[in-house]
């Protein structure tokens, strides 16, 4: 709940308290003498208050007001719940209209990563494609939200032998799972990066795989600056922008590798049609050459 918030809602509550007990007094100090007039009865006019009477005031007012404070507490989670799922279903919207109208591979995990950091209200996003080297490296293709330099320093690894492959990127798509690591800082399998993710913020991640032809090829990466940011609805939306995002860069791959083979056909097409246009220009010229001869 942000301190602002606070601030606003508290005066409301204590308003309406004081409000509560200023009525309650008055109705308290003067009842009797206001029915001792209607009804033309002086003799109601006894001023019977005692401290009971007092008490239960005060009580009652009491409990007004953490009662009041109980439900705009409620009401504020429930008005930033609903932002949060919000921001995610406008994340699965934007990535699903930028499938469709982008047509580079690299451009469109960018955008993703974008969509994740200033659509979802998130820390950074990076996607990670894994390596097939000895070291089983893990390559930063796209990021938004962090410093360059905490991406080009990075070392991680999708191999379950070292302590660079341990991370929720490594762990992800080595696993083929959603990893998630709630409390980024205590959880000991992040130490190798726990300098840099307390420099920049990063207070939970979730690492989601990438697939193609159910075969893990990457990881969708994203940090958030809270603790727990991850809950259970988030994490469903959050798997389907992957899913998005493994087919958009499958179709991609997919038309890149059919345009390359209608450019290898043109070529071909237009190495063989001049192969054959050079033949019949030859025969011409040596008919030419035989009838000035004859």
């Amino acid at each position: 709940m942000a301190p602002s918030a606070q601030q606003s809602d508290r005066p409301t509550a204590l308003v309406i308290t004081l409000g509560f007990l200023v009525i309650s007094t008055f109705w308290n100090l003067l009842s009797d003498h206001l029915f001792a007039i209607l009804l033309n009865r002086p003799e109601i006019n006894q001023h019977s208050t005692n401290v009971g009477h007092w008490f239960f005031i005060v009580f009652t007012a009491i409990m007004l007001y953490w009662l009041l404070r109980f439900w705009e507490a409620s009401v504020l989670e429930s008005q930033e719940s609903l932002k949060k799922v919000n921001r995610s279903l406008r994340s699965i919207s934007e990535c699903s209209r930028a499938i469709t109208r982008l047509e580079d591979e690299e451009t469109l995990m960018k955008e993703i990563c974008r969509i994740c950091v200033e659509v979802g209200g998130h820390r950074m996003a990076w996607v990670a494609l894994k390596e097939h080297d000895a070291q089983k490296s893990l390559k930063p293709a796209a990021h938004w939200g962090a410093d360059n330099v905490y991406l080009e320093n990075l070392q991680a690894s999708w191999s379950a032998d070292n302590d660079i492959g341990q991370g929720p990127a490594g762990i992800c798509i080595r696993t083929g799972e959603v990893v998630i690591f709630q409390k980024l800082l205590a959880d000991s399998r992040f130490a190798p990066w726990r300098q840099q993710a307390r420099k920049y913020g990063y207070a939970s991640c979730i690492a989601l795989p990438l697939r193609s032809n159910d075969q893990v090829f990457g990881a969708l990466i994203i940090f958030n600056g809270k603790k727990d940011a991850f809950t259970s609805d988030k994490t469903e939306l959050l798997a389907e922008m992957a899913e998005d995002l493994s087919y958009g860069i499958k179709t991609l791959r997919i038309q890149k590798i059919h345009q390359d083979e209608v450019k290898e056909r043109l070529m071909l097409a237009a190495a063989s049609g001049s192969n054959i246009g050079r033949h019949h220009h030859d025969r011409l010229s040596n008919a030419t050459i035989s009838l000035r001869q004859l």
